[in-house]
């Protein structure tokens, strides 16, 4: 009798965990949550746009014709990105350079060479550099 109570019991405590992991429901999201989702993710898109262009404006002396541009390129690459993120997608590194090398091109287009050599330069300091191997001594 005894086994049988200390097996139920623990057999009890064992199963308790399997009811804990209840699914959780998941709703379809509302038009107006959706609509509310959109802008602000144009509100945030916009803001970074805006401060990357402002940024380049101010360091490679770009002139309002160039700050439009520039803006309508960062605006792109942003908006790209947020979508790539919302859909849930893994972005990978080549996503990410093919993204980038449109937005370059963009400002290829619109900066003078002077401005674009500049630009390069900054992109280049601020790539991720590749860590120095170690040897090992004996």
């Amino acid at each position: 009798m005894k086994k049988l109570i200390i097996t139920s019991t623990l057999f009890a405590f064992a199963a308790m965990p399997v009811f804990a992991q209840t699914a959780k429901k998941v709703s379809a999201p509302s038009v107006q949550q959706t609509a509310n989702e959109a802008s602000v993710d144009a509100k945030r898109i916009d803001a970074v746009a805006t401060r990357q262009a402002k940024t380049f404006e101010q360091q490679y002396k770009l002139t309002p014709e160039q700050y439009k541009g520039v803006y309508a390129a960062c605006y792109d690459f942003t908006k790209k990105m947020e979508e790539n993120r919302h859909l849930g997608r893994q972005i990978t590194t080549a996503d990410v350079n093919a993204i980038l090398a449109e937005k370059n091109a963009k400002f290829k287009a619109v900066m003078t060479p002077a401005q674009y050599a500049a630009y390069e330069s900054t992109l280049a300091k601020s790539a991720p550099q590749p860590l120095p191997t170690q040897t090992k001594s004996k």
